[in-house]
């Protein structure tokens, strides 16, 4: 290191030490966090690729209740409910997106991207 703090670079023959740390590690005091709601309600905005959906699939899903599938993950929260109705066949090319922002598979069934999309 240019500054010189920190341990020096690792070379052959170093040995490293095993087993428990000589300092205990710092604790960290969680604050509590009331539990979520049993029901969420979530805001929607209609996408620049909406008008890909008959009138039926956007009242559904604006109107109906959908469940976080346990197919989730850090990239993308996968509801179950009411499958949405394309109004177009075929596949768009892929796109750019934001933090919560929903696809939909051809299955139908929302995804909301979360963190690691």
């Amino acid at each position: 290191l240019l500054s010189g703090l920190g341990p020096p670079p690792l070379a052959d023959g170093t040995v490293l030490p095993l087993g428990r740390p000589g300092v205990p590690h710092a604790r960290v005091d969680v604050a509590p966090q009331p539990a979520p709601p049993a029901e969420l309600i979530l805001r929607v905005a209609p996408g620049p690729r909406s008008d890909w959906f008959t009138t039926a699939a956007m009242r559904a899903f604006t109107s109906s209740v959908y469940q976080v599938s346990s197919a989730s993950n850090r990239i993308g929260l996968r509801m179950d409910g009411p499958a949405l109705e394309r109004a177009r066949p075929g596949e768009l090319p892929s796109e750019g997106t934001v933090l919560g922002a929903v696809q939909v598979p051809t299955d139908g069934r929302p995804v909301v991207f979360l963190a690691d999309h």
